[in-house]
This record gives structure tokens, sequence and C-alpha cells, in this order.
């Protein structure tokens, strides 16, 4: 019997596209009868899931097209009634046409056996894939298994899968990230057995809510630049594939007040911890998240705590990690389309619809002074191009531009990573990183106006405003003409 320990998961959030490189999806789609039951008004929980799987593969089908990327897709549907497949490798749009009809096919009926349809995914990843590719399963279920046991049947058909050992171990190249998700069942007792991605837990999605299947699988899995593993015990625990290494951590209690959102902690480790020394810097750059597991006495583990770094506060004899709760960023509008004169799309984003990637201007700065870069390649556009648009440094550190004249572009915030890169390159100290310059990009900005949508990005056809809204409110009482 183990003692009680904690260990703790950082993750230093990467910015790089996942679509940057090649992919390998499989979805699991349960078709039992439960999907018939209602989900959103009007429309059956198997609807729900067939018409957000269908919008996941046109987006993939547009992702795969702006990346120029490969993309292969497996699909398997389960139920008491059988399992039925379709694969579709080097996918074009023709083929997206017959998953999707292919989707449109199915008909739920039956009971909810887990196991075929990942022994069917199983052998559809030991089909030989170049190590280049990311390879993603995703299980989706609104019930328990039926019969139980065929849960865990599927782990032991696909332990190898799962544990990342064997054909799928990380030397071979052929891992695969497995993420189950359930539909209206709160019990994911089943679920954990398969999912082998702890970082995002067993997500439950409402098939009320239009967008949950879809913003999970395209979110799920954003790039991990750095991981880094501990536990307070005193001896490695080996979990999900990770060792997680004894050192000198703690933690403070979660504050405890009306709002679960202010659940914040401190995490301490010492001054020579390196990864604490990674952050010790007036601004946190980068997404950092921590997961808290714990280690019971009868070795089950579970996840006692999630949230991001919000702060570092070093001390004479130690590093004080500041962490809020993850559920701080459930602090955003329900709605988010408003009727309103300037548009209401977020530049670049999904509404938007213009390709970032497509905009990228590159450059090398000569300078920087406080808030001011001096990029010699922002002088061949207007003045104002820039303003409201994006800086991107050669770690890949973001930040918002305020204004841009000539070829000076004032930002937002500090960009320490980017005055280090300039400090730094040529045949400075460290010769050959940044030769021949500290390359940044630059993207334009919008001012969300009717003209500069159409004049600039060409892109009319997406614009979100309601330039011609009557200026008096027509709702006082009073004429409006």
């Amino acid at each position: 019997m183990s003692t009680k320990v904690e260990m703790y998961r950082f993750v230093e959030q990467g910015l790089k596209d996942p679509f940057d490189g090649n992919q390998n999806f499989y979805f699991i789609v349960d078709k039992s009868g439960s999907m018939n039951e209602q989900g959103s008004p009007g429309m059956t929980r198997f609807q729900v899931a067939k018409d957000q799987l269908k919008r996941v593969l046109d987006e993939i089908d547009r992702k795969r097209i702006e990346k120029n990327v490969a993309v292969h897709i497996g699909m398997a549907a389960f139920s008491g009634t059988g399992t039925v497949t379709i694969v579709r490798r080097n996918v074009s749009s023709s083929s997206i046409a017959d998953l999707k009809a292919w989707i449109d096919g199915l008909v739920a009926e039956g009971g909810t056996p887990y196991d075929a349809p990942v022994a069917a995914a199983r052998n559809y990843f030991l089909t030989p894939t170049p190590a280049d590719f990311r390879q993603s399963l995703f299980f989706i279920t609104d019930g328990v298994p039926e019969p139980a046991s065929s849960a865990a049947n599927a782990a032991s058909l696909a332990a190898d899968m799962i544990t990342r050992t064997g054909a799928f171990s990380p030397a071979s190249g052929n891992e695969v990230d497995i993420y189950c998700m359930s539909v209206d069942h709160y019990d994911t007792t089943y679920l954990g057995l398969l999912d082998n991605t702890p970082r995002d837990g067993v997500p439950v999605l409402s098939s009320t809510n239009s967008d949950a299947l879809y913003n999970a699988i395209l979110s799920a899995g954003p790039t991990e630049s750095e991981v880094w593993t501990f536990t307070s015990g005193d001896e490695p625990v080996d979990y999900m594939g990770e060792t997680y290494t004894p050192v000198p951590i703690g933690r403070s209690e979660a504050e405890t007040k009306n709002e679960l959102s202010r659940a914040n902690i401190e995490v301490k480790v010492d001054l020579g911890n390196s990864m604490g020394q990674r952050w010790l810097h007036d601004h946190v750059e980068t997404l950092v998240t921590l997961t808290i597991f714990e280690r019971d006495e009868d070795d089950e583990i579970s996840i006692v705590w999630k949230g991001r770094l919000s702060g570092v506060k070093p001390t004479m004899s130690e590093i004080i990690l500041n962490f809020e709760s993850v559920f701080t960023s459930l602090r955003r509008p329900g709605l988010r389309a408003r009727y309103q004169r300037s548009c209401r799309h977020m530049l670049y984003s999904r509404g938007c619809g213009v390709s970032k990637e497509a905009w990228a201007v590159k450059g090398v700065p000569t300078a920087i002074n406080g808030l001011v870069v001096t990029v010699p390649e922002a002088a061949a556009y207007p003045n104002g191009y820039f303003t409201t648009g994006i800086l991107e440094g050669p770690d890949g550190t973001l930040r918002f531009i305020t204004n841009h004249v000539g070829n000076q572009l004032t930002l937002l915030r500090p960009f320490e990573s980017m005055a280090k890169a300039l400090a730094l390159d040529g045949y400075g100290l460290s010769y050959g990183q940044y030769y021949g310059g500290a390359a940044v990009r630059m993207f334009p900005g919008c001012d969300r106006t009717r003209g500069t949508c159409h004049g600039r990005f060409n892109n009319l056809m997406n614009y979100g405003g309601f330039d011609w809204i009557p200026i008096r409110n027509p709702f006082d009482g009073s004429s409006i003409v």
C-alpha cells in the first residue's frame, strides 16, 4: 500500500497551429438507441452529433487546403447491431463529401458495446503512417457501455495504444492521443479507462449546445512546447507514460470563497528549480497550465485541481508561482454575436474567415526601445497598416500592435523575449541562433469598418457589422423619420 502523494504536471503551451503538420484522425461515434433522445430543440442527440461532425469535417478540409497538409480520416459508428467503418487517406474535398454522406446514412439503434469500435480503431492506427503525422482518436458516446464488461474488454484490446507502449510507444513514432467525450452523461468512469490524455480529462458535453462537440474536437490537443512533471513524494511515480520526479515542492490550500472561480493557489519551488527560473520575469508571456493529481493509499490517481499561471513572485529562499483556477476561463459572455455598427468578429477568427498565415509579413527588427520596435520592412506599407495587428517574435510570442508609423511599431506590452533575441542575434553571443537577424512576422490590423474589410482584405461577405443602425433609439416613443 502506498502513501498519499501529489503529482504536479506543468505545461507551457506552444503557439503552433496544430494544422501546421500532417494529421491522422479517427472518430468513433455512438449510434445506439439512446442517441435518439431529445437534444437541442427539435433535434435528437444523434442529429446534433451528426451535424457537428460534418462541420468538423468541413473545417478540417478548409485547414487542409489553407495549410497544404496531408490528412487521413477513419470513422467507426457502433451499437449493439454492429460496427460500421469508413476510411479515407490523403483526403480531398471529394473524400470529405464521401464521409459526410456516410454520416448522413447512419441510423441510431441498439446497445452500446465499446470493444468492437476500439478494436477497429487500433487496427486502423497499426497501418504504417509517417512519423510526421499527428494521430488523434475521438471516442464520442452518450452512455455507459452495454454490456459493462465491453469497456474493460476495449481497454484490454487496446492496452498498448492507451498506455503508449509496444507498437504505439514514443520510440515507434506511432503514438495516438485518445480523447473520450461524453454527451449528456456525467458518469465518465468507463470512458476514463480509454482516455490517455489526462491533461483535459473526459469532458461532458451538452447536446443542447450546438457548438460543444465541434469546439471540443477542434480544440483538443493544444501544442505542449514544454512539460515538467514533479511529485511531492520521495520516489518517482509513473503515470500515463510520464515519470513524476521527486523535488521540493508544495502548495497552499485553495482559496475558499463564495465564487468557485476564485479557488486560486500558490505553488512553491526552490530557487534552483530550472522550471521556476524559466518564468522569473515581470510578464508571463506564454500560457502555462498546471494539473495536480493525487495518488491515494490504494494507488488510485485522480485530478484534484487545474489552473493557469497568473504571476511569479521570488523570495530569498524560494520561487512562488501564483495560479488561478481553470474556472476563470468561463468568465465570458454567453452570446457573442452582437447587433452593432462595427464588425463583431475578431480579426483572423473563424467568424472573420481571413487566413492569418496568408497575410503574414516577414521582417528583421533593428532596434527595440521600450514599447517601440523598429522593423524596416514595415515602412513598405502605409501608416496604420499594422495598427491593431499582431507582431510575432522568433519564439512564437505575440504582441498587440497599438500604432504603426513608418518602420516603427508600438506595442501594447513590453516584449522582453524579443529584446533578448535582438541582443543575441547575428555574430553575437549566440552566433548561429539568429544568424541574419531575429526574424519576426507582422500581421495587418483591422479597424472593423466596412471599408477596411472590403478594401484591405476583400472579405465583405463575412463582414459582421450593421452600418445602418438608426442613430436614434426606435423604442423611445418618438419618430425616427
